[in-house]
């Protein structure tokens, strides 16, 4: 397991942020956060619980509609 420290505690689910799904690495708050748009203002927050990397972008991906259920 990854020191709390290194979890991701949030992803970005705001659709003008959805022009990718190039996930990049941000901050929210004091804690490390996914997003696609990391110049956008308007983030629209998840919270994760604190998840690994591979964790955090799939569960982005199940939020957003681009995950196993939604290609099903």
């Amino acid at each position: 397991m990854a020191d709390r420290n290194d979890l991701i505690h949030y992803v970005c689910t705001a659709p003008s942020h959805r022009r990718t799904a190039d996930l990049g690495l941000t901050r929210n708050g004091e804690r490390w956060a996914l997003c696609p748009d990391l110049i956008g203002r308007d983030h629209e927050w998840q919270d994760t619980g604190g998840l690994e990397v591979s964790a955090a972008v799939a569960r982005w991906q199940e939020l957003v509609g681009l995950g196993a259920r939604a290609a099903a």
